[in-house]
């Protein structure tokens, strides 16, 4: 009988909008609102095809600062991170100029096999 009193009694609770745990007047989430922006990224590449032995510069920047940028190089199921490396392992931008990589003289990009299809891509956040 005590069961049956108090299936019925969160019923009624129920019933009458009364549940435990809320308590009327707090205030109950909206929702999270996405607004677009104009955030863009750019990235090119100094040769659209080169020869074994040929180096290749990566031009990259984004309209807005300051941002981190993570450059890749894909290649049928293979994925290599260009940007940040270990030369390179500062990927914060804090300006909206063109950056080249390599940025810096220790090391370059050069073409070498297997060849076919590759692209480049830049995430920026």
């Amino acid at each position: 009988m005590k069961r049956l009193t108090l299936v019925f009694l969160g019923v009624v609770l129920l019933g009458f909008g009364v549940s435990p745990g809320f308590s009327q007047g707090q205030p109950s989430p909206l929702g999270i609102v996405i607004q677009p922006t104009e955030f863009q990224a750019f990235i090119s590449v100094s040769r659209p095809v080169c020869a074994v032995g040929q180096t290749i510069e990566i031009y990259y920047r984004a309209n807005e600062a300051p941002y981190y940028a993570y450059i890749l190089d894909i290649q049928g199921n293979n994925v290599t991170r260009l940007l940040p490396n270990r030369f390179e392992s500062n990927n914060y931008v804090t300006d909206t100029n063109q950056r080249t990589l390599p940025g810096v003289a220790t090391y370059r990009l050069v073409c070498s096999p297997p060849f076919g299809p590759e692209y480049v891509q830049i995430i920026a956040s």
